[in-house]
């Protein structure tokens, strides 16, 4: 957008004002050649800024449907982790790229002192999909963190 484009749209925008406040100026000799003249340049002004305001509010829905979503899968990978390890304390991370989530399991009776002390095993997640068993390569078990589980 030009500059000569702007003036000759904010001059058609005062034209329109100065015809509603005193409609005799119609009949004015310079205002009339303005109003035809520099209409489609307003026209384009306004074109532009509602194609902005647009981009503006399509950025913003596009934000909101990918925090939907980022919420949405968390939410499912704090559900799989909490029915499938019941005893583990499970943390959802925010703000991460990817929705995580961090589980944190108390020591078994029979772990060494070090681990005890510790307080148990901690790991950090992203995936818990075991409604694809292909993708994972074994039946019936789960890759975590590097280790395959049980389901």
């Amino acid at each position: 957008m030009n500059r000569q484009v702007v003036i000759r749209g904010i001059l058609y925008e005062i034209a329109l004002i100065c015809n509603g406040m005193w409609p005799v100026l119609m009949l004015s000799v310079w205002l009339m050649p303005i109003i035809k003249e520099f209409k489609t340049d307003w026209n384009a002004l306004r074109a532009n800024d509602i194609i902005k305001a647009l981009d503006e509010e399509t950025e913003q829905i596009k934000a909101q449907w990918e925090e939907e979503e980022y919420d949405k899968q968390l939410h499912v990978l704090v559900e799989k982790a909490s029915s499938r390890l019941p005893e583990a304390t499970i943390t959802p991370l925010r703000h991460t790229v990817i929705p995580s989530i961090m589980i944190e399991t108390p020591p078994k009776p029979d772990a060494s002192e070090e681990v005890k002390k510790l307080g148990g095993e901690m790991r950090i997640t992203y995936v818990l999909n075991v409604d694809n068993k292909k993708a994972c390569g074994i039946n019936n078990k789960l890759y975590v963190n590097g280790c395959w589980t049980d389901l």
